[in-house]
């Protein structure tokens, strides 16, 4: 939020689009150390906006309503693809149904959040987080080699109890035997 010279209130918004941005910068002075991007921009937005006083700021997504009939879009003579980007085209246009923010803004900027966007202050929710971790899976490729980072792989441990050799399911029913499965991704 920005006050102008004649005192009214305005909202800035820039973009952080990850098709511009790389998300996950590393700091050159501090090998090893990461920001992301949509952070540096929220940092400096004064200088974006060097004639306004920054009242306001945090890093806002806006989620938006998706739904939409793919059978009132879809027609037989037009391919899937089209389709697909079609809709997409329409989801950026569709009404907001919640807004979160990584930092807490004061009730008055939230209202005229409310207001440009047209939705209730119960659908502003504040996060205190990233609002997309997706970086995370980045961060883990870049740190793969310290290994000290990263749990140990876990062996699968087959448990006395069972004999392999016959089918679970009736020897389970017989005696209760812990069963743990483990998911790697």
């Amino acid at each position: 939020m920005r006050e102008t010279k004649k005192g009214k209130n305005k909202i800035g918004i820039v973009p952080c689009s990850n098709s511009v941005f790389k998300r996950l910068i590393e700091i050159p002075t501090r090998p090893g150390t990461f920001m992301l991007s949509e952070e540096i921009i929220l940092h400096f937005v004064s200088k974006l906006y060097e004639k306004y006083e920054i009242r306001e700021k945090s890093i806002m997504r806006v989620i938006r309503n998706a739904d939409i009939d793919a059978g009132s879009v879809y027609d037989e003579d037009l391919d899937y693809r089209n389709m697909m980007e079609h809709m997409i085209k329409q989801r950026n246009r569709l009404n907001p149904v919640c807004v979160q923010l990584s930092r807490k803004i004061n009730d008055k900027a939230k209202k005229e959040l409310t207001e440009y966007l047209e939705i209730g202050m119960k659908h502003i929710i504040d996060e205190y987080t990233p609002l997309d971790l997706s970086f995370v899976f980045q961060l883990q490729s870049v740190l793969k080699e310290k290994t000290e980072l990263f749990y140990k792989k876990l062996v699968p441990q087959h448990t006395a109890e069972l004999n392999l050799n016959e089918e679970i399911i009736p020897q389970v029913e017989k005696k209760d035997v812990i069963l743990s499965y483990y998911c790697s991704y």
